[in-house]
């Protein structure tokens, strides 16, 4: 919940965009997470867990 939202403050330039960002993030990287989750038969949790960290890191990385 709080990595998507770390990861749009990074990368949005204003409170709105930001606000979408976050939730829009959110929902992608659990999605994404889900998915390469059931293609290697694993659970779902810690993978959500690290697409979103791996998507901060690069965040940071790319940061404004």
């Amino acid at each position: 919940v709080i990595i998507p939202a770390a990861a749009a403050k990074n990368i949005a330039s204003s409170l709105s965009r930001y606000t979408m960002l976050a939730a829009g993030l959110g929902g992608l990287l659990a999605i994404i997470g889900i998915l390469i989750a059931y293609s290697l038969s694993l659970q779902p949790g810690p993978l959500v867990v690290l697409a979103s960290s791996g998507f901060f890191g690069l965040s940071v990385i790319l940061k404004k």
